[in-house]
């Protein structure tokens, strides 16, 4: 009876963890042509992060597994290499293979041009759940913020892309599992960049590990029990 318990318990506890790699996803919410009156990109991106959107008009809204969009990728061959117009559709799918779904909702740009002058910005916010090392960082232009179980890591400073490495520590967090909101612009010209490092949608190798090493533990006591 044991022994049956033991077993339906590794089979669940696999199977859960194996779902929960197989559905990781975030969602994207994408909000055009916000007004950049300002004239700098961090005040923008600060009063959005602060209001979480409530205030503007969702365009289109995605679902997608890794954080990696970046008009780079398309180019005409050249030579020269000549990088095309950025558009909605370049951003999120030039090159990548994770995106799950857009659903253009009403007055989407879905296929035209990102806003890239100094007067107006496209915003992207992405939030969900994820594993964090204890450093990550996040390929961006224009400005780019996140909050990590609460923490705000900031490099909203309009730029030409750049890596922004952040510690969990900085904010007396370690590596684990936390929720995120993501906050990136895309303003002032092109391109348009944003890709992660150390932000994980599924558990790490070392998770998976102990996943194994718990499954073989709970096999070992099965046997010794039958014997």
């Amino acid at each position: 009876m044991k022994k049956t318990l033991l077993t339906t318990l590794a089979t669940g506890f696999f199977m859960i963890g194996m779902a929960g790699v197989a559905n990781a996803t975030y969602t994207g919410y994408l909000y055009d042509s916000v007004s950049a009156n300002s004239g700098t990109a961090q005040s923008v991106l600060q009063a959005f992060e602060t209001s979480s959107g409530t205030n503007q008009t969702v365009d289109a809204t995605f679902t997608v597994q890794n954080i990696n969009f970046d008009t780079q990728r398309i180019f005409s061959p050249g030579p020269p290499i000549v990088y095309q117009k950025n558009t909605y559709t370049q951003f999120f799918q030039g090159g990548t293979v994770d995106i799950n779904g857009l659903t253009p909702l009403t007055g989407a740009v879905w296929g035209n041009f990102i806003s890239t002058d100094g007067s107006t910005t496209a915003l992207v916010k992405i939030d969900g759940n994820a594993y964090f090392n204890s450093s990550f960082s996040i390929t961006h232009d224009d400005g780019a913020m996140i909050v990590v179980g609460g923490k705000l890591f900031d490099a909203s400073a309009p730029t030409t892309p750049t890596t922004s490495t952040f510690t969990l520590a900085s904010q007396g967090l370690s590596a684990g599992w936390y929720h995120f909101d993501l906050y990136y612009e895309a303003w002032n010209g092109n391109p348009e960049v944003l890709t992660t490092s150390g932000i994980n949608p599924v558990p790490e190798p070392a998770t998976m590990l102990l996943f194994g090493t718990g499954l073989a533990g709970l096999a070992g006591f099965a046997r010794r029990k039958r014997s």
